[in-house]
């Protein structure tokens, strides 16, 4: 008959044995999806930063390739500043750029992570940390930009219309105003929900059980 039993904390079965990774165990599922979800947001954040300086430096183009019309044009087409501010461009393009290091972090971090490693989590925190100050820094320099060039807009488009012989029965400047708060209003809601995206994964990763699976 056999010395050892189930019920033995000294029994060889009962013995600690780490997990073929080194980690003291399972990831929890919860930590995997997080995981996954941060750096499938880093690599879309990636190429969509990617996306936008291009936008934003040919646009930056265009825009003065048009306030210069070619001798004999009646007509200057129209044309919207980028720079609504002093800087504005400049400040823009450093946004990306630093969106794009957030997101390549977002990506190593989650790969990290993923492997059961240790100081792939505390990048994880380290990484929504700084997302959390990025996110309200880009909200409000939006914001600023946003109206800056929707005033320009605005009165470019009204002056359009008031030149075509059949005059609009509704108050289009007022429809314009409506139509800007509500894409404000939704990105300010999105702007919201990826804080607190990342807050609830800085939160997790920092909670001891969940470091404890990582080695």
């Amino acid at each position: 008959m056999s010395n050892t039993s189930p019920l033995n904390p000294f029994s060889p079965s009962s013995a600690y044995s780490p997990t073929v990774d080194g980690s003291s165990g399972q990831m929890g599922g919860f930590t995997k999806a997080l995981l996954i979800i941060f750096l499938v947001l880093g690599v879309l954040g990636i190429f969509g930063s990617l996306i936008a300086v291009a936008q934003l430096v040919v646009g930056s183009a265009v825009s003065a390739n048009m306030a210069a019309p070619a001798d004999g044009d009646a007509a200057q087409a129209p044309n919207v500043n980028l720079n609504v501010f002093p800087g504005a461009l400049a400040i823009q393009i450093a946004l990306q750029i630093v969106a794009i290091l957030l997101s390549t972090l977002m990506v190593i971090s989650g790969v990290m992570g993923l492997k059961h490693q240790l100081s792939g989590l505390k990048l994880v925190r380290w990484t929504t940390a700084g997302l959390m100050v990025y996110k309200v820094v880009e909200q409000v320099l939006g914001v600023i930009i946003t109206f800056g060039m929707f005033d320009q807009i605005k009165a470019q488009a009204l002056e359009q219309m008031n030149k075509a012989p059949n005059q609009p029965e509704v108050d289009m400047g007022q429809i314009m105003d409506i139509f800007l708060y509500v894409s404000l209003a939704f990105g300010i809601l999105w702007t919201l929900g990826m804080i607190i995206l990342y807050l609830v994964i800085f939160l997790h990763a920092g909670k001891p059980a969940v470091r404890a699976k990582f080695h």
